[in-house]
């Protein structure tokens, strides 16, 4: 019993500081979690509203070149006047040949040369500034000039696009910023911004898009995550340290010590020591542990004071007793123990008992006496 109680601070104390470790853990992957929503939220808005800044600022003086929205409108015609399977044929010289009718004229082949140079001069911090066209009936994203030299889409060249995407960009109310974030088996994840160019009666007959790839975020964030996490164990071994401390100062050492008093206390009163073991713990934690010390010091107390009365009692009727014990022997004293009493007198017999109520009677009692005379002729 005495060896279970001595062993209780120390499971106390382990399970205080994984307690204490676990709600370090739980706290840190929350707060990294929460870094890691922020974070992410930050960086992109950002590169969204970057995207969405220069494709407005580029909208206004590509909708101003002589030509654009003719040219515009000549190559959405083109490709909505071809069949599926010739749309099918998109990358080879054959489909691009569908549309040189339209580049090949002076003014057309002056506004794509025109735009490509307007549309480079944009292309800062973002992968790419273009022009294009939904189409809903077919779910395409038609490209009218593409200024990148590498991978570069011709007029008429189109991109499957989401069909949400697509309402999303043709129903634009003006409203917040317009963009979307797709996977693209090329370049992973990117975002593209753009902002509508509109004719004189307000239909939109191309879209200024930028594209941003967000594919760098993950390395960024596997490295925020991983000081993130060398942040949360570091927090934790101090935290775990300077807990199992201050539960060993605290709580499981003064529990320790009034283990280590109840088991003085017993061997004491084993061997009929008198000594005060509470009394001298002096336990200053300010809380429950201390109340309890002075607890078990006044009940040490007060069992000693017990004690010393029970004795007091006991040595009193020890006296009591042992002079009841004298008053006994001397009352059976005067009883004859000698029967005959009187061997030489035979016509004489005597005989008595006494029974007292207690240890001592008030009376003597004679049960029977006779006398026996002989006559002898």
């Amino acid at each position: 019993m005495i060896s279970s109680q001595k062993e209780h601070p120390k499971s106390l104390t382990i399970r205080t500081t994984f307690n204490a470790v676990f709600i370090c853990v739980l706290l840190g992957t929350i707060s990294l979690l929460i870094g890691l929503s922020l974070y992410t939220t930050s960086y992109l808005g950002e590169h969204v509203h970057h995207a969405f800044l220069t494709a407005q600022k580029a909208s206004a003086p590509a909708s101003r070149i002589t030509d654009s929205e003719l040219f515009a409108k000549e190559i959405m015609r083109v490709y909505r006047d071809l069949t599926p399977e010739q749309r099918a044929k998109m990358g080879t010289q054959e489909y691009r040949d569908y549309f040189s009718g339209v580049a090949a004229t002076p003014a057309g082949y002056d506004t794509w040369d025109i735009t490509v140079h307007l549309l480079s001069n944009f292309i800062i911090d973002v992968d790419d500034v273009y022009l294009a066209m939904y189409d809903e009936e077919t779910g395409a994203m038609v490209y009218i000039v593409d200024p990148g030299e590498e991978g570069r889409l011709y007029p008429g060249e189109w991109e499957p696009a989401d069909k949400s995407s697509v309402k999303k960009f043709l129903g634009w109310d003006g409203s917040g910023m317009l963009y979307d974030f797709d996977n693209t088996e090329k370049y992973g994840w990117m975002c593209t911004a753009g902002f509508p160019i509109r004719d004189e009666n307000g239909e939109i007959f191309e879209f200024l898009l930028v594209d941003v790839t967000v594919q760098n975020i993950f390395p960024i964030m596997a490295d925020y995550t991983l000081k993130v996490t060398a942040g949360i164990l570091i927090v934790t071994l101090v935290t775990a340290w300077f807990s199992s401390r201050y539960i060993k100062k605290s709580v499981a050492g003064p529990i320790d010590r009034i283990a280590d008093a109840a088991e003085t206390y017993v061997k004491t009163k084993e061997a009929g020591i008198e000594s005060l073991c509470f009394s001298d713990l002096q336990i200053q934690t300010g809380d429950e542990l201390e109340n309890l010390s002075h607890v078990m010091a006044d009940m040490e107390k007060g069992l000693a004071d017990h004690e010393k009365r029970i004795r007091a009692i006991s040595a009193e009727q020890e006296r009591i007793n042992t002079e009841l014990e004298m008053a006994s022997r001397i009352q059976l004293s005067m009883l004859p123990h000698e029967f005959p009493p009187f061997p030489q007198i035979r016509e004489l017999d005597l005989y008595a008992t006494m029974t007292p109520a207690r240890e001592v009677g008030g009376t003597f009692t004679t049960f029977s006496s006779s006398m026996k005379t002989i006559w002898q002729s």
